[in-house]
């Protein structure tokens, strides 16, 4: 069972990063295709990021509050994955501004960078609970 577990470990490691890497592809050509002014709330993508935003927001919820009133989870990586979350939590909310105020190809990009920080929240937690 432990060799499952390692071969599972070393897997996730490289398959998550590899298609976080990947993911920057579509979202550069949807960030470079973007028209250049701000999105007004009348957009259809201004609705779409805000329907994004919130199952963003639930599955960091959903798998955080277990995963941090468990008493297996280490310290170490109980502090990376409330840092990421932190920093999911900071591009998720900024995506709204940037979109009505920057650009309407910034607001998924922040979306993005999120959804990113999220995913490396729970390869965190699920290598640190596969121990």
């Amino acid at each position: 069972m432990q060799r499952n577990t390692a071969k599972t470990r070393s897997t996730l490691g490289f398959v998550v990063p590899t298609c976080c890497i990947l993911s920057c592809i579509p979202a550069f050509l949807a960030w470079r295709c973007s028209p250049p002014g701000p999105g007004t709330t009348g957009d259809s993508t201004f609705y779409e990021l805000l329907t994004g935003l919130v199952i963003q927001a639930l599955g960091l919820g959903t798998m955080l509050w277990p995963a941090l009133s468990s008493k297996k989870l280490g310290r170490h990586p109980r502090m990376y994955a409330v840092v990421l979350a932190v920093a999911s939590i900071i591009f998720m909310l900024a995506s709204v501004p940037m979109y009505l105020w920057v650009s309407v190809g910034w607001g998924p990009a922040f979306s993005w960078l999120g959804a990113v920080a999220q995913t490396l929240v729970l390869l965190q937690l699920t290598d640190e609970f596969l121990r």
